[in-house]
């Protein structure tokens, strides 16, 4: 998941790179090789890429797009870049087993894959790139009492 490039002046062996990922945490500290990304982290990364190429709004997100372009491999680029090309997503997400791009059902065995983050997958239908939907917690469903049966108490008359 890295995706910010930054300068922090905080860092105790006073580099000049550090990669982040989205929930801040050091990934490398630049000296050295960086490691090598995981597939899940080159979709994310082209996933938050695509967002911000769909919302345009400002020259500051070109900086932006160039630094994610360049740590995503050309030839994935270039799969992604011919759906951009014809004004498509070229990253879908799946939810509950479904691609939301096509609506068709994903096999189990792509799901497996893409949660042990071991390569990356394209749909059989619509060929984007798939993510895995983010965890979200949701809450459990407030238990409703029914109400109690009323019982008829016969008298003998």
């Amino acid at each position: 998941m890295a995706t910010s490039l930054s300068t922090d002046k905080s860092c105790p062996s006073l580099c000049q790179k550090m990669i982040r990922d989205y929930s801040g945490h050091l990934l490398y500290c630049g000296w050295g090789e960086p490691p090598p990304l995981k597939m899940n982290n080159v979709i994310k990364i082209l996933l938050k890429l695509q967002t911000i190429e769909i919302d345009k709004k400002s020259a500051a997100s070109a900086v932006e797009i160039a630094e994610l372009r360049a740590m995503v491999p050309a030839q994935i680029i270039g799969h992604y870049d011919r759906f951009v090309l014809r004004g498509k997503r070229g990253v879908a997400v799946i939810r509950n087993q479904v691609c939301t791009a096509c609506h068709v059902q994903v096999p189990r065995s792509v799901v497996l894959t893409l949660m042990r983050d071991e390569d990356i997958q394209i749909c059989g239908n619509c060929g984007r790139y798939l993510c895995l939907a983010e965890e979200t917690p949701t809450p459990p469903p407030a238990a409703v009492k029914k109400p109690r049966k009323r019982t008829v108490v016969l008298q003998p008359a």
